[in-house]
């Protein structure tokens, strides 16, 4: 059981089941993000043993942080510079999760993607532009390829409260 008041990140490998999901009286808003092309949920238990068997064919691993409760607009407002950690730590094949929070018209470089398997950029709290782009309000996600430069990230008028989150790179066939 994981508690995600506010936002939080899991990571599973392919082939896991999750679930079930119960939101409180507020409900849930749920990303579920892929860097590849997915056939579909398999419900349980009707499914069992097809994703027993994918499993048997797979590594399983896991990684999960957070709550992060995004910032609120007083704390945004109160950030002399930016502020960046990983909250989930970059493993050898580059799964990883950092959060940068960034004061107004700010701006972040996020880590190189080529080290990882791609990565999605959410907006938390505030707003913030990739390059020249328009604003992206909360829950606005961007997705950058392995082959893509960094993500250049800019805060808007009120700061940004930004989750980078990376796929471990994939073993070549």
């Amino acid at each position: 059981i994981h508690d995600v008041a506010s936002v939080a990140v899991h990571y599973t490998d392919a082939y896991s089941a999750y679930g079930p999901i119960v939101a409180a009286d507020d409900g849930v808003s749920w990303f579920t993000l892929r860097n590849a092309w997915d056939p579909g949920a398999r419900y349980m238990p009707e499914h069992r043993r097809q994703l027993r068997e994918a499993r048997a064919r797979h590594q399983h691993r896991e990684a999960t942080c957070g709550p992060l409760p995004p910032l609120t607009e007083g704390e945004l407002g109160a950030l002399a510079a930016p502020v960046a950690g990983a909250v989930i730590a970059e493993t050898a094949d580059g799964l990883g999760t950092w959060r940068y929070m960034v004061p107004s018209g700010g701006s972040v470089v996020g880590p190189d993607p080529s080290s990882g398997g791609g990565q999605f950029w959410l907006v938390s709290a505030g707003s913030a532009a990739v390059a020249e782009g328009a604003l992206l309000p909360v829950q606005s996600c961007v997705f950058v390829a392995p082959e893509d430069a960094a993500a250049c990230l800019v805060a808007g008028p009120n700061g940004a409260d930004l989750i980078c989150m990376q796929f471990p790179r994939r073993a070549r066939d």
